[in-house]
């Protein structure tokens, strides 16, 4: 190499560097690795003392059909961890265990550049009409009071297992569900003051894990059940057979469930 290619080396180097400082210029950012996402996987799960699960890690961008209301997913690089031979238990108030013998796959899907979760998912259960799943547009109208900000960016403190826990001691169903569907996000309520005064996650969002139980058995709201208004929630035809369980992902602490979206 020249002289003065050297000198042209050296002047393309300072200028992209002051482009990147500028902030006109992104660096490219390292994806993770197969190894790291299988870890991943299994500390956001918490199911690595299962000694029967098969793994396998595919790279792949995320599919329409995966995408998560309101985050747009649809398309970024991500790695799915299948997990085969999952054992979905629960333990009941005497410390007896319980197992949903309908689940026995995850699929975790992590962002391949941070590795943050984007979702965790059972299949689709082949006996379901594919009608009866809404689609995107469909999930972010329901959430007329509700949005989605973003993907916490630390690993929670409460895996997905221990979610699904204190989702089955709030109103239970994890031993029945056909699909369980878990999100970990930021989530706001965007519920106007003067129908809510009060509303946590208004003001700033708060991390949560959402854990949706779908294709239950059909179920009625219970008569304590309360809309955001105040109002008693309304009887419906035919009844509900899904619930969305929120749960701290600090404490584990169940803080309600409600069929939005």
């Amino acid at each position: 190499m020249t002289r003065l290619q050297v000198r042209a080396v050296v002047t393309a180097t300072a200028v992209i560097v002051s482009l990147i400082a500028c902030g006109l210029v992104l660096a490219a950012s390292p994806e993770i690795s197969e190894a790291d996402a299988v870890r991943l996987a299994f500390q956001y799960t918490g199911v690595g003392d299962q000694k029967d699960i098969t793994l396998t890690a595919s790279r792949e961008n995320i599919a329409a059909d995966d995408n998560v209301p309101f985050l747009r997913l649809a398309g970024r690089p991500a790695w799915r961890v299948r997990l085969d031979n999952v054992r979905i238990v629960v333990r009941g108030p005497s410390g007896e265990t319980y197992e949903n013998p309908l689940i026995h796959r995850l699929d975790v899907f992590l962002d391949a550049g941070n590795g943050r979760l984007l979702k965790i998912i059972s299949p689709f259960p082949p006996d379901a009409a594919p009608a009866t799943q809404p689609t995107l547009a469909q999930r972010e109208k329901r959430m007329r009071y509700e949005r989605y900000d973003g993907l916490p960016p630390e690993i929670p403190g409460v895996n997905f297992m221990q979610a699904l826990q204190s989702a089955q001691e709030g109103l239970g169903g994890a031993t029945k569900a056909k699909q369980i569907e878990a999100l970990y996000v930021l989530f706001r309520r965007t519920v106007p003051v003067e129908i809510a005064p009060i509303a946590e996650c208004r003001d700033a969002p708060c991390p949560r894990w959402l854990v949706t139980l779908r294709y239950l058995p059909p179920i009625d709201p219970p008569l304590l059940l309360r809309r955001l208004d105040g109002k008693p929630a309304q009887y419906r035809t035919p009844p509900f057979e899904h619930w969305q369980h929120h749960v701290d992902p600090v404490t584990g602490k169940w803080l309600g469930a409600g069929t939005v979206p």
